[in-house]
């Protein structure tokens, strides 16, 4: 755990943003169902929230995997963020 202002100074790493899109990518195709009418659902999300793992929350009932994104939510909610880094996940309150 780091103040979340460290998390705001680390320089940009590719990591994060490939990791993101990898797991964006793979929510994205276990969307059950996958139509034109959820695709929207989701842009929809995306234009409220303007933050990717807020979307997933928001539409987890329609993706289908064990992961838990209320752990995310219930980070957002008290004001911290995450960083994936080579060998760890930084998460700044």
């Amino acid at each position: 755990m780091v103040p979340k202002q460290n998390l705001k100074d680390l320089p940009d790493d590719i990591l994060h943003y490939q990791m993101n899109e990898f797991l964006g990518d793979y929510f994205m195709d276990q969307r059950v169902p996958d139509t034109k009418k959820v695709r929207a659902l989701f842009e929809a999300f995306y234009g409220l929230v303007n933050n990717k793992s807020l979307v997933w929350f928001l539409g987890s009932p329609l993706i289908k995997t064990d992961f838990n994104f209320t752990y995310y939510m219930q980070l957002w909610k008290g004001g911290g963020d995450y960083r994936i880094e080579n060998n760890s996940v930084l998460v700044g309150l």
